[in-house]
């Protein structure tokens, strides 16, 4: 996970990084798979490197969500790229959106719709950040202010709104 955050900051491009694929430390050791791939740097060598690892978390329900995306924020705090607080804050939205009760003749917001406002934010953050993306000692670090600007932001936040439920039949 460090590993794709090292070359999203070696790169200078943020990329979405959807929280299935932040599996946790004994998933990644309990793997068996070495298998050893080519692969090209941001100056055009060739490197050996281990292949991308395929394995996925499970997403469905609000704890294992919550597990997937609180080993996100760490990983982001330790590569400097966005405080743990920041990214805390943003995902603790999110699933305050899942619980939170719709109004009269709406669904729950689900699952899909805060991945995809997490997606949107995540876009948006990438093409607000390029060439911005430095790290630098004393400062702090350089996602902190946009994703807590962007999680703010109507294109995202309109993925977390209550949709219309189904309307029943009134007899009369």
């Amino acid at each position: 996970l460090t590993g794709k955050l090292q070359a999203m900051l070696e790169d200078g491009v943020v990329t979405y990084l959807a929280p299935e694929k932040c599996i946790s430390r004994h998933d990644e050791i309990q793997s068996t798979k070495n298998d050893q791939q080519l692969s090209f740097d941001a100056q055009g060598n060739v490197q050996v490197t281990k292949a991308e690892n395929q394995l996925n978390c499970d997403v469905t329900s609000e704890l294992r969500l919550r597990q997937c995306l609180t080993r996100k924020a760490l990983a982001f705090d330790q590569i400097k790229l966005c405080s743990f607080d920041v990214m805390a804050t943003w995902y603790n939205a999110t699933l305050q959106a899942l619980m939170r009760k719709p109004p009269a003749g709406h669904k729950y917001v689900t699952i899909q719709q805060t991945l995809a406002a997490d997606r949107e934010l995540w876009s948006l953050l990438s093409q607000n950040t390029r060439g911005k993306l430095k790290v630098m000692v004393g400062r702090s670090p350089p996602l902190d202010g946009e994703l807590g600007n962007m999680g703010r932001s109507p294109p995202v936040l309109c993925f977390m709104t209550p949709l219309p439920g189904q309307t029943s039949k009134v007899e009369i």
